[in-house]
């Protein structure tokens, strides 16, 4: 009996200093008050299930990662978390895929230029997937489809590799500290800050606090919430320098636009100046208009005159050379009656 009570006391407080610590990293952690005991051995199925009970809703988990099955160390549960993810990656469509990306790599940024740089590449393949390459499909474009199924692939390859090295990053943190257990604590807290920025689903989060513990799990959303602090401090600068460059242009457009403005107002009392010439010639053209139509009538009725004037000298020309002609023949008749008149006298 005595020895029945102290291993379900034992259990208990297994039970809840795993609450407090989280689960082993993996199979090889032993127990820090049995040293010869790996802590997994400790975890049986009975113990495994209160853990799990501790916390409603971890058991099965929620959202995107509902329905996982209970594990006994972290690793493991980052790993099947991993395949899941990619799971979801690469059974999602095309169109889908972009927005799967961004649910574990946006989240999981740790700076804003690091958060905005990966939201860009995920934008950039997102329109590659839902505009180009359909664009491309329809003007059946075959070379230049090949081109962007390639640069398609390319993209994707890097992405699935991006999701992939967070879950590689987090057990394997690249400042490892001189004490294992520092460094345990360390993987710790990347997993927890993994797994819980990954979904924000309730059920999920109590799953992650149960699988890291509740410790390492407040740590990692004071960290979190330390990131977040630091990007919308980052993001406030860039608004600021963003308001600082736009206030500069938007005073050399407004100076600008005044100077054109004036300009403007010059160029329209010119036009308005110009405009009242037009009319004024406009004017004199249409009244040297009428004159020079009235002077064409007037050159009709004169020429139209002229004509009949013409015709009538010709007419009395005509008159003149016929009498001219008349007076030839009498003065010749008149000279051969002289002459016949002389040849008498001189016969006398």
């Amino acid at each position: 009996m005595d020895y029945g009570k102290v291993k379900q006391w034992s259990q208990a407080a297994l039970v809840h200093r795993i609450v407090r610590d989280g689960l082993p990293i993996n199979d090889h952690d032993v127990d820090p008050d049995v040293p010869d005991t790996k802590v997994v051995d400790e975890i049986g199925p009975d113990t495994l299930n209160q853990i799990y009970a501790v916390n409603p809703g971890a058991a099965s988990g929620g959202g995107a990662f509902a329905g996982l099955p209970k594990v006994k160390t972290v690793e493991a549960e980052l790993e099947q978390v991993r395949k899941k993810t990619e799971q979801i990656i690469t059974s999602a469509t095309p169109a889908e895929q972009p927005n799967a990306f961004s649910a574990i790599i946006v989240p999981t940024c740790r700076t804003l230029g690091e958060r905005l740089q990966w939201e860009k590449l995920i934008a950039e393949y997102k329109k590659l997937v839902t505009e180009t390459i359909p664009d491309a499909e329809k003007a059946n474009d075959a070379a230049n489809l090949q081109k962007l199924r390639s640069d398609q692939q390319q993209r994707y390859d890097a992405l699935l590799k991006e999701v992939n090295d967070r879950f590689v990053n987090a057990k394997s943190p690249p400042n490892r500290s001189t004490s294992p257990q520092a460094n345990r604590q360390e993987i710790r807290l990347n997993v927890a800050l993994l797994l819980f920025a990954i979904e924000s689903n309730a059920e999920w989060r109590q799953r992650v606090m149960t699988v890291v513990g509740m410790e390492a799990y407040i740590a990692a959303i004071s960290r979190h919430a330390d990131q977040l602090t630091q990007m919308a401090t980052d993001m406030q600068q860039l608004l600021q320098n963003d308001l600082a460059t736009f206030n500069n242009q938007y005073d050399s457009l407004l100076n600008r636009i005044q100077s054109e403005a004036e300009e403007l107002h010059l160029l329209d009392q010119y036009l308005a100046e110009l405009n009242t010439y037009l009319k004024e010639r406009q004017t004199l053209v249409q009244k040297r208009q009428t004159e020079l139509e009235q002077q064409t009538k007037n050159l009709e009725t004169m020429t139209a005159q002229a004509n009949k004037e013409i015709a009538k000298l010709s007419a009395i020309q005509n008159d003149l050379f016929a009498i001219q002609q008349r007076l030839g023949v009498t003065m010749e008749k008149n000279d051969k009656l002289e002459a016949d008149l002389r040849k008498l006298e001189q016969k006398k």
